[in-house]
């Protein structure tokens, strides 16, 4: 009975067939019935080689092998010591054996394999040769305290039987080979469920607009959005955020009707408070929230053709001055560039300041580090103002960059 331990599991990945060669090593334990026989002439019981050692011709290689053939005869009819009267048993020795196997093993098919292998017997005996002793000169024997051990080397063939409805050896199965079928069964069966086909990452069985146009933005149930509710979808409104049933062009701009002049519009002619626009740290993008207030201030401008419009950049206090007056000088132009590039304002109406750290809102903010007590105070410092401008004030329309430093800010 031998108990084998096969190595072929560790590659999970692949299938048995995969797997073509397995390393195996195994212990086990049983019983062995021998008979040990000498090749002793005539059945000559003295079936030592002491007269050999005695005539002194031992030295003589030739000599020697002539009188070993003497002594045999090709017929082994000579009990070994130790061999049992037992006719019962068929005059044998039995003795308990462990045993020791390592080998590997070929799949050449899935119920063929071809095995080499290497067993090693121990026994509980030092007679199965037949000698207990060790040969010490001068008829000095010693008895021997070692058993007996034999191995051999083995290569055979394994055919399982069964036909069509055989079983692979367990020892070629993998132990995921289930799961992974079970897997891609699912797979398989729900394969048509979790098509996108628009791509626009909610799949067709969800997907309220299964035919969304390419880079549209959509909610979650799939439909385009339109933010304002202007009929240009997000993806193409360039004014995203416009007020509600604003009267838009193609790419979802608010155009100043006649109505609108003539009805609450003309009160921005008189605000003493624009909307301001506010920025990340170290950042001089627009973020879209602000979309809004720059409508207000485009159509306070439509609607007033002949005022002119300050804007004010600024930064909080951390880096240095040079730094924030070129921060300021990048954040008032890309909300005046928004303002003429969307709603086609001459921009010769306004006039563009910007002074870095200078004239904050909130004052004695740490400067440097951040510290999440004082950030709301911060972001509010990072503004563009906008007012209207006061009757006979003069100023660049497009001031000229700072030289220092060569850079301040991410645009991204």
């Amino acid at each position: 009975m031998n108990l084998l331990l096969a190595l072929n599991n560790i590659g999970y990945h692949r299938k048995a067939l995969d797997r073509k060669v397995t390393m195996f090593a195994g212990i086990g334990a049983g019983g062995m019935a021998y008979r040990t026989w000498y090749d002793a002439k005539n059945g000559d019981s003295a079936y030592n080689f002491q007269s050999i050692f005695d005539s002194g011709d031992y030295t003589d290689r030739q000599k020697t092998y002539t009188a070993l053939k003497e002594k045999l005869d090709g017929d082994y009819e000579t009990p070994a010591e130790g061999q049992p009267d037992q006719p019962e048993l068929g005059n044998r020795t039995i003795k308990p054996v462990v045993t020791g196997t390592v080998g590997v093993s070929f799949h050449i098919a899935k119920n063929l394999n071809l095995n080499l292998s290497e067993r090693v017997t121990i026994t509980n005996d030092d007679l199965l040769d037949g000698n207990r002793w060790q040969e010490h000169p001068y008829e000095d024997p010693a008895l021997t305290r070692d058993f007996d051990v034999y191995h051999y080397i083995s290569l055979g063939v394994g055919y399982f039987f069964g036909g069509k409805n055989s079983v692979e050896p367990l020892y070629w199965q993998n132990p995921m080979d289930y799961t992974y079928d079970a897997l891609n069964t699912l797979m398989k069966k729900n394969v048509d469920e979790l098509i996108d086909t628009d791509d626009d990452g909610v799949i067709d069985k969800l997907d309220k607009e299964p035919a969304t146009a390419p880079g549209a933005m959509v909610d979650t149930h799939g439909v385009t959005l339109d933010s304002d509710k202007d009929g240009v979808p997000d993806y193409k409104d360039k004014e995203p955020f416009s007020i509600p049933e604003a009267v838009v062009d193609s790419v979802g701009v608010a155009l100043l009707t006649d109505s609108m002049i003539g009805g609450n519009f003309t009160a921005l002619c008189y605000m003493t408070t624009m909307p301001s626009v506010h920025f990340e740290l170290d950042k001089y993008f627009l973020q879209p929230e602000f979309y809004s207030h720059l409508h207000t201030i485009a159509m306070a401008l439509i609607a007033c053709p002949d005022k002119k419009m300050v804007a004010t950049g600024f930064a909080d206090v951390r880096n240095n001055t040079a730094y924030n007056d070129l921060l300021s000088w990048e954040r008032v132009n890309v909300a005046v560039n928004y303002l003429v590039n969307t709603y086609k304002i001459d921009r010769g109406r306004f006039i563009v300041n910007y002074k870095g750290e200078r004239d904050p809102k909130f004052t004695g903010l740490p400067e440097s580090g951040i510290n999440p007590r004082y950030e709301s105070r911060q972001y509010v410092n990072r503004r563009v103002e906008f007012r209207w401008a006061n009757q006979g004030e003069a100023g660049e329309s497009s001031p000229a960059r700072p030289t220092t430093p060569s850079k301040a800010g991410k645009e991204y």
